[in-house]
């Protein structure tokens, strides 16, 4: 560990670990920081600009709780609220704890029953570049994005994630997907499957739309549908098909085998 003790910087090389506590002046990207520490791991850590930029290279990993961040080099700007991330990227998002706020407390009842399991958010890319001003990462180079029963394959995807102090349950508010974009939902009533140029995902409403090239659905219950805008719910059976005047949309529906 080299230590400049006038500005704090350092170099350290050697299975670095650091542990940085939370920030009063919320001065940190909000992708990670709440109220816990952060906790990083590499084989080199650089420290630069007073702290203000640090860069973790060689099997570098930032976490805090079950949400987490590791790559190849991961480098935190602590002035401008950002946070890049290279070569074999993968972030992890747990959800919070869903509240039955219609609930009554009875003192009376049983014993709650066993937490249902986590939920998480995964996507795996070769780059990351988050900014904390619009609180929008991206991702580059080809991409997967696992949630629940979920998977996104796409070149390009943009998730904008929610506030830390959100009621949200997810930490992605909505995400963007691009170029050859498949969705695939798996069940244990139904598989889906769509494909288009452009989709967008919204957590809250499980809601997915899919537009540009030619978008269509393949549904093991419903069959294949094909428009210019497709939209449905990944927690029901609604779906909204959208054509154009010269283009009509296209349904082939599965028979219900008596």
């Amino acid at each position: 560990i080299v230590l400049d003790q006038a500005t704090g910087d350092f170099d350290a090389t050697g299975h670095v670990s650091t542990t940085r506590l939370p920030d009063e002046k919320k001065t940190s990207s909000d992708m990670l920081d709440k109220d816990e520490p952060t906790q990083g791991l590499a084989y080199h850590v650089v420290s630069a600009n007073r702290n203000r930029l640090i860069h973790y290279i060689g099997n570098a990993v930032l976490w805090q709780a079950s949400n987490r961040i590791q790559a190849d080099r991961i480098d935190v700007d602590r002035e401008k609220k950002s946070l890049l991330a290279d070569g074999q990227v993968v972030s992890q998002f747990q959800d919070k704890p869903k509240v039955d706020k219609t609930k009554k407390d009875d003192k009376a009842a049983k014993p709650p029953a066993a937490p249902p399991p986590s939920v998480f958010t995964i996507v795996k890319a070769p780059h990351m570049v988050y900014t904390d001003q619009d609180r929008q990462a991206i991702y580059t180079g080809g991409v997967n994005f696992w949630r629940a029963s979920l998977t996104v394959k796409c070149a390009t995807l943009k998730s904008f994630l929610n506030d830390n102090n959100s009621d949200a349950d997810s930490r992605i508010n909505h995400a963007f997907a691009d170029g050859t974009v498949e969705i695939a939902q798996a069940t244990a009533a139904r598989k889906r499957i769509g494909t288009s140029d452009h989709a967008e995902y919204y957590t809250d409403e499980g809601k997915v739309i899919l537009t540009g090239g030619q978008p269509q659905l393949s549904d093991t219950l419903r069959g294949n549908t094909t428009g210019d805008v497709l939209t449905y719910f990944t927690d029901d059976d609604r779906m909204i098909n959208t054509g154009t005047s010269q283009k009509q949309v296209k349904s082939h529906l599965r028979k219900k085998t008596p």
